[in-house]
């Protein structure tokens, strides 16, 4: 059963909610219809997203939309039962997911368990007390790199603010001669385009050689314009061959 977003606000309402806990394609889709129709939610104090990558686009849009309510990035894993990191009132900068809550250590490592600099993109290992003891049945997923904390098979940096940003799950990285892609960095490029509601990038090959695509939901073809605006902010190797 699909529920729009008008039933949730009007539930809101009705029953003075205050805090609400949502994915960012439920963001997405409330943004757009609070946008819309200016609901009154003198109620709704607080929005967290979890649950995926919140592209920069939904982000813009959701502060945009929802003026006088704080919406929080938070993280975590069911490993770590669940929360790692969450943006507060003095910890929300930019699109990151906040600093570690009370207990927890991050480290951002390289493929042979290094710390890396500020700003660079690593493996996200998390040293918690709330760290499960393991899984019924199975292993886990991706070795530990570091002090075997657990490898959370996420791809982030920290910032200058010492907030966490999450790039892409390890198994989405895309490698195009020896290239590393991140699918996330793309896509938010491209989603800045007020045409394209929705895309995913993904590797294809096409005679025989690995190139990137693009899969979009919009309401207008992509333009030259719009292809020179991706050469300049995207190595060569980045930008996709083909739309559809």
């Amino acid at each position: 059963v699909i529920v729009p977003p008008r039933y949730v606000f009007e539930n809101i309402q009705r029953f003075s909610v205050s805090i609400i806990c949502v994915n960012p394609s439920l963001l997405r889709l409330f943004s757009r219809e609070q946008a819309l129709k200016q609901y009154k939610l003198a109620s709704l104090k607080t929005i967290y997203v979890s649950g995926a990558i919140l592209d920069s686009q939904t982000y813009i849009h959701a502060h945009t939309s929802f003026k006088d309510i704080a919406i929080y990035n938070v993280y975590g894993l069911s490993e770590l039962a669940p929360r790692v990191t969450a943006q507060t009132e003095t910890c929300c900068k930019s699109n990151s997911v906040g600093k570690p809550i009370n207990g927890v250590e991050l480290a951002i490592v390289n493929d042979y368990g290094e710390i890396v600099k500020t700003g660079e993109c690593g493996i996200v290992h998390v040293n918690s007390p709330s760290l499960f003891s393991g899984y019924i049945s199975g292993s886990l997923k991706y070795k530990s790199l570091y002090k075997n904390w657990l490898n959370t098979g996420d791809v982030g940096y920290i910032d200058e603010n010492n907030e966490l940003h999450i790039n892409a799950r390890i198994d989405d990285l895309i490698i195009i001669n020896s290239h590393k892609i991140y699918p996330v960095d793309v896509e938010n490029i491209i989603l800045e385009v007020s045409d394209i509601a929705e895309c995913a990038i993904s590797k294809i090959s096409y005679d025989a050689i690995e190139i990137i695509g693009c899969l979009y939901v919009g309401d207008n073809d992509f333009t030259k314009k719009f292809f020179t605006n991706l050469r300049l902010r995207l190595a060569p190797y980045e930008v996709p061959r083909f739309f559809i």
